[in-house]
């Protein structure tokens, strides 16, 4: 087959559209295409057009064949993923195993440092820190913890206290969906009383029916001819 190459930068015109070539030829075209996506993006690569039902039955058979391959591929990445995630669970564990008696005899002379520093500071209050060759021993200040009981918020609320109630506004999709009528390409809503149409700052555009394609094996296991 011809080698297609890309069109240089300096041209706007779209590339002219292929056309499929021979079974023994799909290799060398997908290479080129390739090639002139990776070298010059994706806007250089021409259009394939299938003139013929006969050539729509092979793009799909290709695209199928593709298709297996790449299941193929994610099979294998996702068995050496779960694999090494495997591995790395156990690995976790013995992590943890072998950090127990660090932690465990760092524990040991923490909590009698601790207790040292603290007898110190309750004999001399204006000390706070001792420093000493291996490092400081020091009491840090902390800020008093609050724990917040459930019934918090209707408490507040019986006190009328609600400028102390965090409230995170947030559109109900679903609900005005249901409830909006599309005017021009525009949501909006309808007073029920007046009758009179609220446009929202919302574009609902109209999409084309999506493309799928569905392997002929695929269709064989639902049943469908």
């Amino acid at each position: 087959m011809a080698e297609i190459t890309p069109t240089p930068e300096e041209t706007i015109a779209a590339p002219e559209p292929i056309t499929l070539p021979g079974e023994d030829q799909l290799d060398e075209l997908e290479r080129q295409l390739t090639d002139i996506e990776e070298q010059a993006g994706s806007e250089y690569v021409p259009q394939i057009i299938l003139p013929t039902l006969r050539d729509a039955q092979r793009a799909a058979r290709r695209l199928a064949e593709i298709r297996r391959g790449m299941a193929d591929m994610a099979a294998v990445y996702d068995d050496e993923i779960e694999r090494k995630q495997k591995e790395i669970e156990v690995l976790k564990g013995r992590k943890e195993k072998a950090l127990r008696p660090f932690e465990r005899r760092a524990a040991w002379y923490e909590g009698a440092l601790e207790q040292f520093t603290r007898e110190q500071h309750r004999q001399n209050p204006q000390i706070k820190t001792y420093r000493l060759p291996a490092g400081d021993l020091r009491l840090r200040a902390q800020q008093p913890e609050w724990i917040y009981g459930d019934g918090l918020v209707q408490r507040l609320k019986a006190l009328g206290a609600t400028d102390l109630i965090r409230v995170k506004e947030e559109p109900d999709r679903a609900a005005i969906k249901r409830a909006a009528r599309v005017i021009n390409g525009h949501a909006a809503l309808m007073d029920k009383e007046t009758g009179e149409v609220h446009e929202l700052p919302i574009q609902v555009v109209e999409r084309p029916p999506k493309f799928e394609f569905v392997p002929a094996e695929v269709t064989a296991d639902d049943g469908n001819p």
